[in-house]
């Protein structure tokens, strides 16, 4: 029996974690899976996704974990592709039905009617804990939203517990759907500690003065995460900033283009996960933008940033509920309006003294916002479930 009195035979069994994508690179289906398991609450998980050519159907991550991938035939078309994603629902179902499944957590709404039926043929608990505000995105409209939010409101209430990824979508959640509780589970890196022996010194790579401030944004190089308004602003800043643009995605040509003509931008490829706090350690400041154009991206409160804490970096965010009030609270950064303008305006006055000056409030978040506070969280809402505690 544990501290919160769940005992061997409380475990689950078996529990299903159902994502529809190929599982390549959902750290946090992985961070959150370890914690259930290495806390005992569960023997056995099968983690259920997509099957991608090139990805083994099935996956053994380790002792009690199991990638299932299971294949959806890609189409043209709404109809053809609802057609086939329904499809591979019954195709999960068919690969569950022997397994003694005691408890499915959902993490995505498009596969909630789905983790219902697996919950309901097992009579067993079902965790939603979807990765963002699905119903509230910018591509999430007119029928499709209506539609949406219909179905999360006619079988939200089927889940013994519900888990968000920020406080504000929690809150939304509550307020929406009449909920008397939603829990939040953020999604942060583990405690890392970065090794300056390791990772380039971009300073040397580049060939930079030893005075060049470097602003760093690592990750998806889409337009919605602010890579347009960060080429404009640096395209009229000082030259001694200059800004790392470290992924890969949409506007990299663009990225790659600006590069050419200007000499403070700079395109690097994107590196391995586990090495991302290295390479960031060798900048001086990371940006996290976000579109305030949905309810999903007002609300997000995405990683980027935290991996720039680990990294001990302060951040240029936007000027978000979620991103802004981390800042506020802990004096780690600054807040920025979305506009090319705002961005060369504010980057004009961030000098060394300025990054030195905010040290004290980084140090404070990077210790905050790491994973092992949130495994506490897991452990605590899980413990309850299993006890009956809700």
């Amino acid at each position: 029996m544990n501290e919160f009195g769940v005992t061997t035979s409380d475990r689950v069994r078996t529990n299903v974690h159902v994502y529809p994508s190929p599982i390549e690179f959902e750290s946090r289906m992985l961070k959150v899976t370890k914690e259930i398991v290495s806390r005992g609450f569960a023997q056995d998980i099968v983690i259920v996704g997509i099957a991608k050519e090139g990805l083994p159907s099935r996956e053994r991550l380790d002792s009690e974990r199991e990638i299932l991938r299971v294949p959806r035939k890609s189409a043209q078309g709404l109809i053809r592709k609802v057609f086939y994603f329904v499809l591979w629902k019954f195709r999960v179902l068919r690969e569950l039905r022997d397994l003694p499944v005691d408890m499915v957590n959902c993490h995505s709404l498009t596969t909630l009617p789905l983790c219902v039926l697996i919950a309901s043929a097992n009579s067993c608990r079902l965790v939603y804990e979807p990765h963002e505000l699905e119903t509230e995105t910018f591509n999430s409209r007119g029928f499709r939203r209506f539609g949406a939010k219909l179905v999360e409101k006619a079988l939200i209430q089927r889940a013994i517990r519900v888990i968000a990824v920020s406080d504000s979508i929690a809150r939304w959640y509550q307020e929406e759907y009449s909920l008397s509780r939603v829990d939040v589970v953020l999604n942060v890196p583990p405690r890392q500690a970065a090794q300056s022996s390791r990772g380039p010194d971009f300073r040397d790579l580049l060939g930079l003065d030893p005075d060049a401030i470097v602003f760093l944004y690592q990750g998806v190089l889409w337009e919605d995460r602010g890579v347009g308004w960060l080429l404009d602003a640096f395209k009229v800043v000082e030259p001694n900033l200059h800004i790392v643009f470290m992924g890969f995605g949409s506007a990299e040509d663009m990225v790659k283009a600006a590069a050419a003509e200007h000499s403070n931008i700079h395109y690097h490829p994107p590196v391995r996960p586990e090495e991302v706090v290295e390479y960031a350690s060798k900048a001086d400041v990371g940006f996290s933008l976000l579109m305030d154009d949905c309810l999903g991206h007002k609300f997000a409160l995405p990683n980027k940033p935290f991996a720039y804490l680990q990294a001990g970096l302060p951040v240029v965010v936007s000027d978000l509920p979620e991103l802004g009030a981390m800042v506020d609270s802990y004096g780690c950064g600054w807040k920025v309006g979305n506009s090319a303008d705002s961005i060369a305006e504010l980057v004009s006055t961030i000098d060394l003294v300025a990054i030195s000056d905010r040290a004290p409030g980084v140090r404070l978040a990077a210790n905050e916002f790491v994973w092992e506070r949130q495994g506490e969280s897991i452990e605590s809402i899980y413990a309850e479930i299993l006890s009956d505690a809700v």
